[in-house]
């Protein structure tokens, strides 16, 4: 492992952190998916550090789009190759942020995440288990694949 690279990554994320405000956190908690009537609420996020990490997940991924959308207008293939590489580095950043509120969702909720394959955030940072919705392991089950058992 790269110890260097892993630093540099976590120095990226701790600025894109750092620079979220908290009307951003209030605003992305109002545009999150409304609650549907077979969604099962298992609490209400809390932690200011996974809504921040929420958030800083979208900016990365609308920074890596503008990027890529850059590219393509590129004249140069020099500036262009320099704009793929940003949004790859941009979409890397934002797919760590994204699992990493995942799991500091599940730790802050507790074990009733963990046991389902699929949760959700709907409006007002809700998390929830969605009814009628099918997650990764159950995907594997309709192809007749035993998941490995987690726990």
């Amino acid at each position: 492992m790269n110890l260097l690279a892993s630093s540099q990554m976590l120095q990226s994320i701790e600025m894109y952190l750092e620079e979220i405000t908290e009307r951003q956190i209030e605003r992305e908690g109002t545009k999150l998916d409304k609650k549907e009537s077979g969604d099962r609420e298992l609490g209400i996020l809390q932690s200011e550090f996974a809504k921040r990490l929420w958030c800083a997940h979208k900016t990365l991924r609308s920074k890596g789009v503008q990027a890529m959308a850059r590219s393509k207008e590129a004249v140069e293939d020099v500036e262009e190759r320099a704009l793929e590489r940003e949004y790859r580095m941009l979409d890397d950043l934002a797919d760590i942020c994204r699992e990493w509120v995942w799991h500091e969702i599940r730790q802050s909720i507790g074990d009733v995440s963990w046991d389902n394959s699929n949760i959700g955030i709907r409006t007002g940072w809700i998390v929830v288990v969605p009814q009628d919705k099918k997650g990764p392991l159950d995907f594997l089950k309709q192809l007749g694949i035993q998941p490995p058992d987690l726990g």
